[in-house]
């Protein structure tokens, strides 16, 4: 194989903003093969959003060419225009299925 093995894209959500931005995301792929052919997988995404009430939101999710959804292993939340929130860094590392 002469392409390299795996390939990392890092896509601001707002085209012009290269280093701040209401949203990005990180794909990670990798060559697999399937039966004959060799293909390029998006193996792992980290999706990073602003959401409209100000919580900043990271999803880490994987995916598999043999599932049929994809896999959202952990998603963390903060509220850092939240004065009254007791939480700095919210956690949910259950195991979620996500569209797409």
């Amino acid at each position: 194989m002469v392409e390299p093995a795996f390939v990392a894209r890092c896509e601001p959500r707002r085209p012009g903003a290269p280093y701040t931005s209401g949203g990005l995301s990180v794909i990670v792929s990798q060559w697999i093969r399937r039966g004959q052919e060799e293909e390029l997988w998006d193996s792992l995404i980290v999706r990073c959003d602003e959401e409209d009430d100000g919580m900043m939101t990271i999803r880490v999710v994987v995916s598999n060419p043999d599932w049929d959804q994809r896999l959202q292993i952990a998603c963390l939340h903060s509220r850092p225009g939240d004065q009254q929130s007791m939480t700095p860094l919210a956690c949910n590392l259950n195991h979620e299925e996500v569209a797409g």
